[in-house]
């Protein structure tokens, strides 16, 4: 596994340390070393899993894990590229790679997990990704929806006011209104995801690609994990496609790093699936137009 950045590893006491350093044994140990033996020793035996694809336990997960991921892609390596804890949970934004064994295709598919840790093991997990780019290796996404964990009020002075922000902007800039985004948003902002381009304009351009066709867009969260630097979520946008008034959903994940209560870069994710059934197109083809 290569060398961490931790600069992007926003953990603010000891025991938010030692809960990130068993999500990144999973990553390195389990996964890029192919250890199946270690995931023992990291999940707790009463797991609670929200994404049926794996399964039920740490049996669930081991099995989808080699059964899918270690059988098709003989390479397959995860590297973190942020995470943030707060209290006792994790949320990690990953990139899983490696070549498809049967096709030769190249695989580079951010994820987004949340866990929960409890006495040094993994009791709880949540995770999002954009299952477009899995359709092509036979795994499409479930149509059960995770249910939210309540939001943690409590934490240092600088994660309350990082989660107090993002709050405050959910609150104030919305798909129909983007006209205090410049107070939220920094004007350099800069994005790691190719989707959209960069700085307060590429944000703006981006929410207004999706007014037209979800113009009443809302955002409802599943889980929101603060730390000192950064704040992260898994989230879904709810709204209705104007043309037939069909329910509009768009599931995303998303972590940002705060600097004086400014967002100012963005790791980000978005599941194609609903838009790309409804509208017949992928939306992503349309947000760098």
């Amino acid at each position: 596994m290569a060398v961490p950045d931790y600069s992007r590893m926003d953990v603010s006491t000891p025991a938010e340390r030692r809960n990130l350093a068993v999500v990144e044994r999973l990553y390195d140990e389990v996964i890029n070393k192919r250890d199946l033996r270690v995931a023992d020793s990291l999940f707790s035996s009463s797991l609670l899993q929200h994404n049926p694809l794996y399964g039920e336990g740490v049996a669930g997960f081991k099995d989808y894990l080699s059964g899918f991921y270690f059988d098709q892609f003989a390479d397959l390596r995860v590297s973190i590229e942020v995470a943030v804890a707060q209290n006792n949970r994790v949320m990690a934004f990953t990139t899983w790679t490696g070549r498809h064994v049967e096709s030769g295709a190249e695989l580079s598919l951010p994820v987004a997990d949340v866990y929960r840790v409890w006495d040094g093991r993994l009791i709880e997990h949540w995770d999002m990704t954009d299952y477009t780019e899995l359709v092509k290796y036979g795994v499409a996404r479930p149509e059960t929806t995770q249910p939210a964990d309540p939001l943690d009020k409590f934490g240092t002075p600088a994660q309350l006011m990082n989660l107090g922000r993002l709050r405050q902007y959910l609150d104030d800039v919305t798909i129909a209104d983007l006209s205090r985004a410049h107070l939220y948003v920094a004007e350099d902002f800069v994005q790691y995801t190719d989707d959209v381009d960069p700085g307060l304009a590429g944000f703006i351009a981006c929410f207004e690609a999706f007014a037209p066709i979800a113009p009443d867009l809302e955002v409802v969260s599943t889980c929101v994990v603060a730390g000192t630097h950064h704040v992260g979520a898994i989230w879904t946008g709810y709204g209705h496609y104007p043309q037939t008034g069909d329910k509009f959903v768009l599931p995303t994940a998303d972590v940002y790093r705060m600097d004086h209560g400014m967002l100012t870069e963005h790791w980000g994710l978005v599941d194609y699936t609903y838009p790309e059934r409804l509208l017949g197109f992928h939306p992503k083809n349309m947000l760098r137009l």
